[in-house]
C-alpha cells in the first residue's frame, strides 16, 4: 500500500486530477490522448518514438498488477486453509486488497499518459520493488503451503492418536464394567460367606453344646448303667426268690381253688335270701317316696316364689308413648298393645318418633329399681328392653347396642340374641310367652327373665345409664305385643 500511495504522489504532483476509468484506452493504440496540467484539450502524442517503451510498460505494468493479484489470491487461499478460525476476516482483507489493486490498477492505466522519464524510473524501483515482495510471497507461500503439509501430518498423526485413545478408552471402560460385576459378584460372594462362616458358628456352637449334653448324658447313661447292672443281680434274686414263692403259691392255689367251691355253694345261697329282702325293701320305699315327695314340692314352690318376689315386688305401671310410635304402629286406647301395620300412618311430627317399627313407654327410670312384663305370645320378631332418653332412635338393626343407647334383647325367628356390641347368641331351652325386665338404675343392672319358668336369660352388668331410660319394644312381624302386669306367685 505504501507502494501504491507512493505512484499516486508522484501522479498528482503537479497538481492534475487523475483521469477516470471511462476516459482510458488501451496501451496498444497508436495514439494516446494526454490531459496536461495546463489545458483541458487533447492533442496527440509528443513523438512516436517513445510511444514503444510506454506500450512496454504499461503492458509490464499490468502483468505485474495481474501477477500480484492472482499471487494475493492463491496466498489468501492457502492462509484460509491453514487457519480456518481467521477464515472470514482474511477473506475480506485479500477482497479489500484486490479491489484496491484493481482500482489501482484502473488508475495506473488511466494516468499512463502524465508519467515522465523520472515517474518510469520510480516505476520501475517500484516494480523491482514488486518483484521482491512478490519473491518474498512465494517464499512465504512455499513457507506457509510446508507448515500447512507438517501441519496436516500432525493433524493426521493426533486423528490417529485420538482414534486409539478412543479405542483405548472404549477397552477401559469395558474392563472397568467387567471388573465392577467381578467386584459386586465378590462382594455377594463375600456376603454369601459371611452368612455361611455365622451359621457355621452358630451350628458349631450348637453341636458344642450338644457334645456337652451328649457327655453329660453318657456319664448319666454310665451311672444308670452300672446301676441297672446291681439292679439286675438284685431282680435276679429276687426272680430266684419269686420262683421259690410261685411253687408255695401254686401249692396255696390248689387249696384256694377247694375252698372257693365251698364258697359259691354259700354265695348262691346268700344271693337268694338278698333277693327276698330286696323285695321287701322296694315296697318299703315305695311307701317313704309317697311321703317326701309332697313335702320337697312345697319347699321348691317356696323358694321360687321368693326368688320372683324379690323382683317382681319392684313392679310398675307402665303404657306406651304415641308420640315416640313408627308410623306403621298402632297402639291400643289404653296403650298397653301394640300392633304392626302394612300401611304407613300420616302422623303429626315428633322429634321423639322411632323408626323401624318401634316405640318406647310413657314413664322413664332415673334411680332406683322397676320390673315390667311383656307378652310376646307367638311373635317371632320382636326386640324389648330399656332405652336412654337420648338414644340414636334412627339406628338399623346392627346399631341397637348400648353405643347408641340401647340395652335390649331380640327375636329373629328361632335365633336370640342380646344385643351387646358385638352382639351375643342366647341359648334357650324353650321359647318364652313372657319376658321380665329388671333394671337396678343405681347398681348399673339390667336382667332379662322367661317370667314363666322364670329362668335368668341375660343380663348386662355395670352400665353407666347418666340419663333417664325408659322402656323399648320393637314389633318385627304383625303379631300383638303387650305390657301386663306381672303374675303373683300364689304359695
Amino acid at each position: 500500500m505504501e507502494m501504491t500511495q507512493s505512484v499516486y504522489r508522484l501522479l498528482d504532483s503537479g497538481g492534475v486530477n487523475r483521469p477516470s476509468s471511462d476516459q482510458y484506452e488501451e496501451a496498444d493504440a497508436t495514439e494516446v490522448d494526454i490531459k496536461t496540467p495546463y489545458s483541458g484539450q487533447r492533442k496527440e502524442g509528443p513523438n512516436p518514438q517513445h510511444s514503444g517503451p510506454w506500450k512496454t510498460i504499461a503492458m509490464c505494468l499490468g502483468l505485474l498488477c495481474a501477477v500480484l493479484l492472482s499471487g494475493i489470491t492463491v496466498l489468501s487461499f492457502e492462509v484460509t486453509k491453514i487457519s480456518h478460525n481467521n477464515q472470514m476476516k482474511g477473506t475480506s482483507q485479500v477482497q479489500a486488497s484486490s479491489s484496491d489493486l484493481r482500482n489501482e490498477t484502473a488508475q495506473l492505466q488511466d494516468s499512463h499518459k502524465h508519467l515522465s522519464e523520472t515517474d518510469m524510473m520510480q516505476l520501475q524501483r517500484d516494480y523491482s520493488n514488486l518483484k521482491t515482495e512478490k519473491s518474498n510471497l512465494q517464499i512465504s507461500n512455499n513457507n506457509l503451503v510446508r507448515e500447512k503439509s507438517q501441519l496436516q501430518y500432525k493433524y493426521n498423526n493426533l486423528n490417529r492418536e485420538k482414534s486409539q485413545l478412543q479405542a483405548n478408552y472404549s477397552n477401559l471402560n469395558s474392563e472397568k464394567s467387567q471388573l465392577q460385576d467381578r467386584y459386586n459378584d465378590l462382594s455377594s460372594e463375600k456376603s454369601r460367606l459371611q452368612t455361611s462362616y455365622n451359621n457355621l458358628n452358630s451350628e458349631k456352637s450348637q453341636l458344642q453344646d450338644r457334645y456337652n449334653d451328649l457327655s453329660s448324658e453318657k456319664s448319666r447313661l454310665q451311672t444308670s448303667y452300672n446301676n441297672l447292672n446291681s439292679g439286675k443281680s438284685q431282680l435276679q434274686e429276687r426272680y430266684n426268690d419269686l420262683s421259690s414263692e410261685k411253687s408255695r403259691l401254686q401249692i396255696s392255689y390248689n387249696n384256694l381253688n377247694s375252698e372257693k367251691s365251698q364258697l359259691q355253694d354259700r354265695y348262691n345261697d346268700l344271693n337268694s335270701e338278698k333277693s327276698q329282702l330286696q323285695g321287701r325293701l322296694n315296697t318299703t320305699a315305695a311307701k317313704k317316696d309317697e311321703l317326701t315327695t309332697a313335702a320337697e314340692k312345697d319347699e321348691l314352690l317356696r323358694r321360687f316364689c321368693e326368688a320372683k318376689m324379690d323382683v317382681t315386688q319392684y313392679a310398675v305401671e307402665m303404657a306406651l308413648d304415641p308420640d315416640t310410635a313408627d308410623d306403621h304402629l298402632t297402639l291400643s286406647a289404653d296403650g298397653k298393645q301394640v300392633i304392626r301395620e302394612n300401611t304407613r300412618q300420616h302422623l303429626p311430627y315428633s322429634a321423639k318418633r322411632f323408626l323401624y317399627y318401634a316405640v318406647q313407654g310413657t314413664q322413664g327410670f332415673s334411680s332406683g329399681r322397676s320390673y315390667y312384663e311383656v307378652q310376646v305370645n307367638v311373635s317371632r320378631s320382636w326386640e324389648l328392653g330399656v332405652v336412654r332418653e337420648s338414644c340414636n332412635r334412627r339406628a338399623v338393626a346392627s346399631g341397637r347396642n348400648p353405643n347408641n343407647g340401647y340395652w335390649i334383647i331380640k327375636r329373629s325367628g328361632s335365633s336370640y340374641r342380646a344385643g351387646a356390641a358385638p352382639s351375643v347368641l342366647l341359648s334357650l331351652k324353650e321359647d318364652p310367652e313372657r319376658v321380665g325386665v329388671f333394671v337396678d338404675y343405681d347398681a348399673g343392672l339390667v336382667s332379662f327373665y322367661d317370667a314363666d319358668m322364670w329362668a335368668l336369660v341375660y343380663s348386662f352388668k355395670g352400665v353407666s345409664f347418666r340419663k333417664k331410660m325408659y322402656p323399648y319394644l320393637y314389633a318385627g312381624d304383625s303379631f300383638p305385643l303387650s305390657v301386663v302386669t306381672p303374675v303373683s306367685c300364689v304359695l
